[in-house]
């Protein structure tokens, strides 16, 4: 898939929501916290938080020293992004 039309299409993936939702809701968060927490550790997810980094909303550090673990967080454009999905899922709610 080309980079635009996975730009345009992202949201229409399974588990991109709920993924941006949590992150935002978290603020940082494990690889593995996350799978748990977006649907109880399925590795699809896996895939759909690459597409996120990959597309600019998401970005994972990785810790140099003992002990050496990643952090997924969402980046200022994620934190955009979040924001609206979040406004949107309230205003469905009522």
């Amino acid at each position: 898939m080309k980079y635009d039309e996975l730009r345009s299409s992202f949201l229409e993936e399974r588990y991109t929501v709920r993924i941006m939702v949590a992150l935002r809701q978290k603020g940082q968060t494990t690889r593995q916290d996350l799978y748990e927490t977006v649907s109880n550790g399925s590795s699809t997810v896996g895939g759909k938080v690459n597409t996120l980094i990959s597309i600019g909303l998401v970005e994972e550090e990785v810790r140099k020293a003992l002990p050496f673990t990643k952090h997924l967080r969402l980046t200022e454009k994620g934190t955009r992004v979040a924001d609206l999905l979040v406004e949107i899922e309230k205003v469905v709610a009522n």
